[in-house]
């Protein structure tokens, strides 16, 4: 097993997967010493998962008594099988340690994200990952895979809602002492959160058909939200193509008259430093 496991990067040998067996001796001419190596790893994690999970009242319908009936790995065949590079006892705890390692290189997981290290059979982690989300939501989950997934370092059920929360939290936060609620398209925060490019896409949804989710309680929840924080829903940025306020370019004509500069223009009118720029080199021309 472990040099199979070690010459095809895999722990996992399918029941095809025929093992010549030990050499012949004088003793044993007559009959072939062959066996299924693909059977034997499914048996020894079997039997694993009994001694592990058998008094599991969430497996009471996983193990049946053929299975129960059979004698205990020794601690020497544990050890030997934790040896082999690589080596997992369930499937779902190997995809937890290649999430760990993404998570040490800095490799962000998308529903799309696989890797080049670990066994084969766990390298396309973000399908495990959307698959455990899927679980979950579905309350299929079992005690201990939860408590497992849950220890995961930034481990998340519902990624897009929580990217929404910190943009909301976010935008809470850059505009709390201001009362121009609105956001030049460029704005960075000091976290290095893109507001600016964020706000814009939030205009851009709602503008479109009202909506900032394809769940209709979350949307509802983050329109009040921002609401309640005075989002503008339509911004004086004219990067933006959304303005429907009339800004008035005599009056800010008058304001740099009296000897007013762009930025101070832009504070009293509540509106980007940018539009005023580009609203008198309009004028100009």
């Amino acid at each position: 097993l472990k040099k199979w496991c070690e010459d095809n990067e895999s722990c996992n040998p399918s029941k095809k997967i025929i093992h010549s067996g030990s050499p012949k001796t004088y003793n044993h001419t007559y009959k072939s010493s062959k066996f299924n190596l693909g059977n034997f790893a499914t048996d020894y994690r079997s039997r694993y998962r009994v001694m592990k999970y058998g008094d599991d009242p969430s497996y009471i319908d996983e193990f049946g008594q053929k299975t129960k009936n059979k004698r205990r790995l020794t601690t020497e065949e544990i050890e030997a099988c934790n040896r082999i590079k690589n080596w997992y006892w369930d499937k779902w705890e190997g995809f937890a340690r290649v999430y760990t390692k993404c998570i040490q290189k800095g490799i962000p997981i998308t529903s799309n994200t696989s890797v080049d290290f670990d066994a084969k059979e766990l390298r396309r982690i973000g399908a495990w990952v959307t698959k455990m989300r899927g679980r979950a939501i579905n309350n299929e989950l079992k005690t201990h895979e939860i408590i497992l997934i849950e220890s995961l370092s930034g481990w998340t059920y519902q990624p897009d809602h929580d990217a929404f929360m910190r943009g909301i939290k976010e935008f809470a936060k850059h505009t709390e002492k201001k009362s121009n609620k609105d956001i030049p398209q460029k704005t960075i925060t000091s976290s290095g959160f893109k507001l600016g490019t964020w706000v814009g896409t939030v205009r851009s949804k709602y503008k479109k058909d009202k909506k900032l989710s394809s769940n209709k309680l979350y949307s509802e929840f983050y329109i009040n939200l921002l609401k309640n924080y005075c989002f503008k829903w339509e911004g004086t940025d004219m990067r933006g193509g959304n303005i429907k306020e009339k800004i008035d370019i005599e009056k800010i004509r008058e304001l740099k008259n009296e000897g007013l500069s762009n930025p101070q223009i832009a504070k009293k009118m509540s509106i980007d430093r940018t539009t005023v720029h580009r609203l008198l080199k309009n004028n100009e021309t």
